[in-house]
């Protein structure tokens, strides 16, 4: 149990978050991935249980579960901790004018849709406040455009 005494290793979790967002997480659309991130951290919860009862760091398996989770939750922790630092202050979407939660999530944006029903109504509002051009969420710029003009060159439709 004395190497899990102190705050060090909950720190080294949480900075371990942290570089798990600056070099895989930022890449890439998350946004299907969590079932399956849900899987992984649990398992990671029930793999490190099981190296602390190993190890001899705990007493019992309910302790054992405490301190794996508590490991595993600093994981996370800083993994959310990064991202909204990153999304406040580096992102390339940081100087569009928006609500202040429109930086954190495009959970925002849902709640607009689910709030009256009438999205365009509230972006309309949020344009007339903000102005032309309105950040809702944490979207990339749009690619579709691009890519559209390259795949479809060669069909032709009379």
């Amino acid at each position: 149990m004395a190497v899990l005494a102190g705050p060090l290793p909950y720190a080294l979790g949480a900075s371990f978050g942290a570089v798990l967002h600056l070099l895989l997480f930022r890449f890439g659309e998350w946004d299907l991935a969590g079932p399956g991130l849900i899987f992984y951290f649990t398992s990671l919860n029930a793999l490190v249980t099981g190296v602390l009862l190993f190890l001899g760091e705990a007493g019992s398996l309910q302790q054992a579960f405490l301190l794996a989770t508590a490991l595993v939750s600093s994981i996370v922790a800083g993994i959310f901790t990064s991202m909204v630092v990153y999304r406040v202050f580096f992102h390339r979407l940081r100087r569009f004018p928006g609500p202040f939660m429109a930086q954190f999530t495009n959970f925002y944006a849902t709640y607009l849709s689910v709030k009256r029903a009438h999205l365009y109504e509230e972006i309309q509002a949020l344009h007339a406040k903000y102005g032309d051009i309105v950040r809702v969420g944490m979207c990339s710029p749009p690619t579709r455009t691009l890519l559209g003009g390259m795949l479809n060159r060669g069909a032709r439709t009379n």
